[in-house]
């Protein structure tokens, strides 16, 4: 059996993409307990800020420190980033710094969970274990399967 995987498109993906993709949901099954954003949601927030030009702070579930980035959409599963492509599971939020109007409106009009402190906003995808969901919530959380 072979790891190669095609998508309703045609677009193939091959065996790195999807180990990374399998490291990331271990990852998620033993460091967090749900899932605030699915893919719908994270390509509604992200093309807009594409098209804009919105650059922000990317935390990964498996990176200790974030890096200041965007990200594109290519699949519902895998966006493309300056590191190559990423899975969007491995985001576990972004942070945007003192966001134009038109970029608030956007978060809260989608109804995303996010945290605003300082001037930044940062948009939530996943909860750690023992983290209070974010006071901005309007997402039904998703249990991950095996979480603590």
């Amino acid at each position: 059996m072979t790891d190669v995987w095609t998508d309703r498109a045609g677009k193939t993906y091959y065996p790195s993409l999807m180990q990374e993709e399998r490291e990331v949901r271990a990852v998620l099954k033993r460091e967090f307990s749900a899932s605030l954003l699915n893919n719908t949601k994270w390509r509604e927030l992200l093309q807009p800020l594409e098209a804009w030009g919105v650059t922000y702070d990317i935390k990964f579930v498996d990176v200790g420190a974030p890096v200041r980035g965007s990200l594109s959409h290519r699949t519902d599963r895998f966006y493309d980033s300056r590191w190559g492509p990423v899975p969007i599971l491995s985001v576990e939020w972004i942070q945007l710094h003192d966001p134009e109007p038109k970029v608030q409106h956007l978060v809260e009009a989608l109804k995303l969970p996010y945290v605003a402190t300082g001037g930044a906003w940062r948009v939530v995808a996943h909860l750690r274990n023992g983290d209070p969901m974010p006071p901005n919530n309007s997402s039904k959380p998703t249990p991950l399967r095996g979480a603590a």
